[in-house]
């Protein structure tokens, strides 16, 4: 059963890699994920695989194609670091009325939650859609329209990455770009089903108190206080699945300041996310290096 439309629905992570890295995946990666090939961007600046799961939600595995390296330098994501989980994305479903046909567009359920930011004057309110798209490998268009979040409020610095979600509401129907329906495509030999949690921590008090102002009013509900590991502060919002939480437990979005240790840690960026997964082989870890020395580790929680 999908989730209902005009609550945020959790749609993709994205992590940044080198383009040789892509195109060569490691061992790591690949003895536990089924990844796909997703293709080139409209733009052609950006190449990507993805790794699908039951739930809906999918892994984008993006990097910038060699040559383009003046694109680059203007991409929201041009200066973030590689090996690194870099943004995540929400999305907002078309539901179906009784008669069949769909109730109220995801741009049109967007521009609620846009103004209900905007209204809350947290010092970050989120851009107007974007059209974008790219084409399969087998030649399928798609097509869909982007809104990221930018900061009003000066004194609190420009984006590092993954501070907040950026929005995928689609133009073209999600299954086209997200085929999880294909039961080979999210069977995965680390048993990996679904998002248990995507967990951003931010050093910086003030932008970390903007954000909890921020999220509360995207969600459209106040977070609930948790004690979250290695953080002094954090806050937990249940979100939904692109096919419902019917055999798990819903995802969830932790927003968390670290605590002073690691805060203080210069190996630690100054924001970084996590992810943990549902797995149905029970506990466990995937981890690895993808670029920079930095340890890409993904939680695997029974199910």
């Amino acid at each position: 059963m999908a989730s209902e439309g005009g609550k945020p629905v959790l749609d993709h992570i994205v992590i940044l890699l080198p383009h040789p890295k892509l195109l060569e995946l490691p061992s790591w990666l690949t003895d536990a994920f089924t990844v796909l090939n997703g293709g080139r961007h409209a733009d052609g600046v950006t190449e990507n695989k993805l790794i699908l799961l039951e739930d809906g939600v999918y892994l984008e595995l993006i990097a910038f194609i060699e040559g383009k390296e003046k694109e680059r330098q203007t991409h929201k994501w041009g200066h973030r670091l590689e090996g690194h989980i870099i943004d995540w994305a929400y999305t907002l479903l078309t539901p179906a009325a009784s008669d069949g046909n769909t109730v109220g567009s995801p741009e049109d359920k967007y521009r609620v939650i846009q103004d209900r930011i905007r209204a809350a004057k947290t010092g970050i309110e989120y851009d107007d859609p974007v059209g974008g798209g790219r084409i399969t490998p087998g030649g399928t268009e798609l097509r869909w329209a982007t809104a990221s979040p930018h900061v009003e409020e000066k004194s609190l610095g420009d984006f590092l990455g993954g501070e907040a979600p950026f929005w995928c509401l689609d133009r073209t129907p999600r299954p086209l770009r997200v085929p999880h329906h294909v039961a080979e495509n999210v069977r995965h030999p680390s048993g990996a089903t679904g998002i248990q949690s995507v967990s951003v921590f931010v050093k910086d008090k003030k932008v970390f108190d903007a954000l909890h102002r921020t999220y509360d009013a995207l969600q459209g509900t106040q977070g609930t206080a948790v004690s979250a590991e290695a953080s002094q502060e954090a806050y937990r919002y249940d979100v939904g699945a692109p096919e419902g939480n019917t055999h798990r437990p819903p995802p969830s979005i932790i927003l968390a300041q670290p605590t002073e240790a690691t805060g203080e840690s210069a190996a630690v960026p100054d924001v970084y996310v996590k992810l943990a997964m549902y797995s149905k082989s029970g506990q466990g870890k995937v981890a690895g290096v993808l670029a920079g020395g930095w340890e890409l580790e993904i939680e695997l929680v029974a199910s």
